[in-house]
């Protein structure tokens, strides 16, 4: 989903993913950042190979659901009806991830790192950043799936299952 302010401002960009690194410098994200943070829940994604184009589905293993770190915008369609988008904050992948991928979301580490980043009382954009990292290598674990995953019509526990 893509956030209002950066389609007014780049109409023909829309983006699902906001890379940390360009926080800070652009308006749009930067405002969303400081005021409408969320968290977007998990039990795994999935990463293409970048050579290969072969899928992973990448999970954390000290919880069965994660959360990544994001932020949302709501606005007027020009129908009147009220529209809601969200968009995952991406960052450099850890050691392990990077030889399927060169980004990785940004998965926070903990219910306090969570909890810091709903807190709405919290503004400063660089204090916020602060809980965005690669995660933990050692808490991640990833299993190549069947390509049917790149096709959005195909929902069902065979996306998720590994391949031989």
């Amino acid at each position: 989903m893509i956030p209002q302010a950066w389609v007014n401002e780049n109409p023909k960009v829309k983006p699902i993913n906001a890379r940390v690194e360009g926080l800070r410098k652009n308006t749009a994200f930067r405002r969303l950042v400081e005021r409408r943070r969320c968290l977007i829940p998990a039990s795994g994604y999935f990463e293409w190979h970048q050579s290969t184009k072969q899928p992973h589905y990448i999970r954390v293993k000290s919880r069965p659901v994660f959360a990544f770190a994001g932020f949302y915008d709501t606005w007027k369609g020009s129908d009147g009806q009220k529209i809601s988008t969200c968009t995952i904050i991406t960052c450099p992948p850890n050691a392990r991830t990077r030889h399927i991928h060169d980004r990785m979301p940004a998965i926070l580490r903990d219910h306090q790192d969570e909890r810091f980043w709903l807190d709405r009382s919290e503004t400063n954009i660089d204090e916020l950043l602060t809980v965005i990292a690669p995660y933990p290598e050692d808490d991640m674990y990833w299993y190549q799936v069947d390509k049917m995953v790149g096709n959005v019509n195909n929902d069902s526990d065979k996306c998720v299952e590994p391949i031989q």
